[in-house]
């Protein structure tokens, strides 16, 4: 969790701009690398919770977002969000496709709240259990 906290933190201090997100290959590579640990860090958080609360084990990281939703612990709208973030990080690892840097922008931009909304409710899950 704290290393979630900290990407995010590191995400929301940098200032760029799309043109120089599209255009600039180092500011490509800090911001494609913080993006990739904190949804990473998501997706650690998420298998811990799904085996520790014995639910369906998946075989996709985007599916086990949809689980939580299935088990009513993160809303169906926050899990598709997650699932988009899965792609992105796909996208950002395996450079399998040409990265948007229009979707990079606009999920540093505006969709960090998802990562932490999901992550206030692993915390709260994890209060629930103390």
């Amino acid at each position: 969790m704290d290393k979630l906290k900290h990407k995010l933190a590191k995400l929301e201090t940098m200032e760029f701009g799309l043109d120089e997100i599209r255009e600039d290959e180092d500011i490509q590579g800090l911001v494609d690398r913080r993006l990739q640990v904190a949804i990473e860090s998501c997706i650690d958080m998420v298998t811990m919770v799904i085996a520790a609360l014995s639910l369906k084990r998946q075989d996709e990281a985007a599916d086990v977002f949809r689980e939580l939703a299935r088990a009513n612990i993160i809303s169906k709208k926050l899990s598709e969000k997650l699932v988009d973030a899965c792609g992105l990080r796909n996208v950002l690892v395996h450079e399998c496709v040409d990265v948007d840097y229009n979707v990079v922008y606009k999920t540093k931009n505006e969709d960090l709240d998802n990562l932490r909304e999901f992550a206030k409710a692993v915390s709260k899950l994890l209060e629930k259990d103390k």
